[in-house]
């Protein structure tokens, strides 16, 4: 499993069991990074790459109003 090597991993949770068409509704994505290793948000200017996500949704599903919490900076200690 390609994902057990990584050192983020990435976990989808969704605020519905069942899509309906034309009902929208919310998903979320949570990161859980290994130590010494960190990600960059999409609206980060000054450092790093930051993550780019490309969404392969079925057919009659679309993506509106992303939504990013506001970043954390870590520093050494955190």
């Amino acid at each position: 499993n390609l994902n057990d090597m990584n050192p983020v991993k990435v976990e989808l949770a969704s605020s519905i069991l069942k899509t309906k068409i034309g009902e929208p509704f919310w998903v979320a994505l949570k990161f859980t990074v290994e130590p010494g290793w960190c990600v960059y948000a999409p609206s980060n200017e000054n450092f790093g790459q930051p993550i780019g996500l490309n969404w392969v949704l079925p057919e009659g599903l679309k993506l509106e109003d992303v939504k990013w919490p506001v970043p954390l900076q870590k520093t050494q200690d955190s």
